[in-house]
């Protein structure tokens, strides 16, 4: 949309012009914060609408002298020829359209004409001052947070659920005590796996005593060259992007399928302790860990060509 605010105010002369467009506030916001104008005779230029002063359109510096005056479509030129902005405010003017019309005045005494120079519009963003798609959307996305999420669980190709439950645990956004007491849901403090720390999403998948010797047993099962989680690991994102960064593509692939199933089955074993009261071995949960993988495999689900073992 900001493409055709371009068009319109670059090639004036074009037959198009002066037809609706497909544009909004939010896309002439972009246009104005992505475009410098150069006044020339000033033909080109709306006196209201365009952001030629101060890089701000005066209906906005000025909404109260706007609504009060006629001749919304003026050009500068125009406007300016014997001063035909001030024959166009309405009568009984409020006290603050009278300071508005002041201070608009001492805008439009700084203004000088160029009869004889065309006026010009450029593009911020590139060297040569004309609009290209590429940089205008390199610009709305300035102010985005980088993340490591898509290399680490949306390129998984695991089950979707399993993908959901890992971005929420290394944002510490699981349903765990410390959550639920957030919620003010019943919840019982300590962690359900070793009933020693409170529960929390880096505790029940990093810092807890089950959990690192269910990582122990899964590393040596699957023979993942990484470092398992430490018992003061700060941050399960920093431990998993750190564990994989320096692989190749295929052996990420393996670890953060293995990392995402690990602690979906980890989540499992503690709501059937909560809810179930059932509880299993460190060695049973790393075998449906294992079979689970099987058949994310056989499926087809996990792009890394790999099996786990027997």
């Amino acid at each position: 949309r900001t493409r055709w605010l371009w068009q319109q105010a670059k090639f004036p002369d074009k037959p198009w012009t002066g037809l609706p467009f497909p544009s909004d506030k939010l896309s002439y916001s972009i246009f104005i914060a992505s475009t410098v104008i150069t006044i020339g005779s000033g033909a080109t230029i709306s006196f209201w609408h365009s952001h030629w002063w101060q890089g701000t359109p005066l209906r906005e510096l000025f909404p109260q002298l706007y609504s009060h005056s006629r001749g919304h479509n003026l050009s500068l030129m125009t406007a300016l020829a014997d001063r035909k902005w001030i024959t166009c405010i309405k009568e009984n003017p409020t006290a603050q359209v009278l300071a508005d019309y002041v201070r608009v005045w001492n805008i439009t005494a700084q203004v000088n004409l160029s009869p004889t120079q065309p006026d010009d519009i450029r593009w911020k963003w590139t060297a040569d001052g004309q609009y290209s798609a590429r940089t205008a959307y390199q610009m709305l996305f300035q102010g985005r947070i980088r993340t490591n999420h898509n290399m680490l669980i949306w390129s998984s190709r695991t089950p979707p659920k399993c993908q959901m439950h890992a971005w929420l645990a290394i944002q510490g956004r699981c349903n765990t005590a410390d959550q639920l007491a957030k919620k003010n849901w019943p919840h019982t403090p300590t962690c359900t796996l070793c009933q020693l720390q409170p529960e929390t999403a880096l505790h029940l998948f990093a810092q807890c005593q089950y959990t690192r010797l269910l990582w122990q047993m899964i590393l040596q099962r699957f023979h993942a060259q990484i470092t398992p989680p430490r018992a003061d690991e700060p941050s399960l994102e920093d431990w998993w992007y750190s564990s994989v960064r320096s692989l190749s593509k295929q052996e990420r692939m393996k670890v953060n399928c293995l990392v995402i199933c690990a602690w979906w089955h980890v989540w499992k074993e503690r709501n059937a302790r909560i809810f179930e009261h059932r509880a299993s071995a460190i060695t049973e949960v790393c075998s449906l860990i294992n079979e689970e993988l099987r058949l994310w495999c056989t499926a087809g689900l996990v792009r890394a060509m790999w099996m786990p073992p027997d």
